[in-house]
């Protein structure tokens, strides 16, 4: 499949929804005219305008109804003979997104949940589930299943492969979906977001991207993925975003964190990761308990690409980060 600049397949998928307005709703439209000119006619026999209204609407509702279904049909013979016709006949394929959120299965809206605005200081929302249900379809394992997607062998050498041994085994920048293909839509949308910050560098094995390239998805466009401790330097001094706690070890996640919360530590050692609460997760993973969506990898290089896992208590202070509206 060709691959499609965003801002194109936005524009794409828009005009194939006007298309489908117009097929839909411009025959209902004609038919209602068309009663009301009969009526008229039933009334007025020997009026000739009302018999020349009612043949363009005939016309209008041939035209409405075929001019979109041409344009498809066009559109998939040409198949991907050019770019654009490619694009067009796989926009529907497309993770849908803009520079401020991506669309979910069941997101026809923006699911920002402010409740009580007076409860809350100027500016906060009251966490933003769109962040937790795109991380979680884009992910294709959840505990409790404990299978381990790592990143394949990379024969390159350095000083690393000395001290780890046979288990060497790199690296978070092996694109995933060649590991298993269930990470096509992962990496689709990673590649989507991130090509533009760090050109070659598909880290997508690492918490900073995967989780970064998250909230660039849904809710901040110019985000930073390189790691936890830019990512900390971003976010404080962004004012998208509010630290709202400073959760200790032996903290609960469940207790102190709302859906499409950010966690970030430098503290112990660097972890990005993104609470996504369990109501996503169960529409997805009934099965499971998991709460977090993270991604990271060893010393070693070994990757472990994105799933759903279940934290109960931090290990290490994390400070919890939420967008502000």
């Amino acid at each position: 499949m060709t691959s499609c600049d965003m801002e194109i397949n936005n524009t794409i998928v828009l005009a194939k929804n006007i298309l489908n307005i117009i097929q839909i709703a411009g025959p209902i439209i004609c038919m209602i005219a068309l009663t009301v000119l009969f009526a008229k006619i039933v009334r007025y026999p020997n009026d000739k305008k009302l018999t020349k209204n009612i043949k363009n609407v005939f016309i209008a509702l041939v035209v409405l109804f075929f001019v979109p279904l041409s344009i498809n049909v066009l559109m998939y013979y040409l198949g991907d003979k050019y770019n654009f016709t490619s694009c067009w006949n796989n926009s529907n394929q497309m993770i849908k997104s803009s520079s401020k959120y991506v669309k979910t299965d069941d997101d026809n809206k923006k699911n920002n949940i402010t409740t009580n605005p007076d409860s809350y200081e100027k500016g906060e929302v009251l966490g933003n589930t769109n962040i937790a249900e795109v991380a979680v379809k884009v992910v294709p394992y959840a505990t409790p299943d404990n299978t381990t997607v790592y990143a394949p062998k990379n024969y390159h050498e350095d000083s690393v492969a000395s001290k780890c041994g046979s288990y060497y085994t790199p690296n978070p920048w092996y694109p995933p979906s060649q590991v298993d293909p269930k990470y096509a839509e992962f990496e689709k949308l990673m590649d989507s977001v991130i090509n533009d910050s760090h050109p070659g560098n598909k880290a997508y094995g690492s918490c900073a991207q995967a989780s970064g390239g998250i909230i660039r998805a849904t809710v901040d466009p110019d985000f930073e993925t390189g790691n936890p401790t830019l990512q900390i330097d971003y976010l404080s001094k962004s004012s998208k975003w509010k630290l709202v706690k400073q959760l200790q070890p032996g903290d609960n996640l469940d207790s102190n964190c709302l859906p499409g919360d950010l966690l970030v530590t430098k503290t112990g050692w660097e972890h990005t990761m993104i609470y996504v609460g369990h109501d996503a997760v169960k529409k997805k993973f009934p099965n499971s308990n998991g709460n977090i969506f993270q991604a990271g990898y060893d010393e070693c290089d070994h990757a472990k690409y994105p799933r759903i896992d279940y934290i109960e208590t931090t290990p290490v202070p994390f400070g919890v980060y939420r967008p502000v509206k």
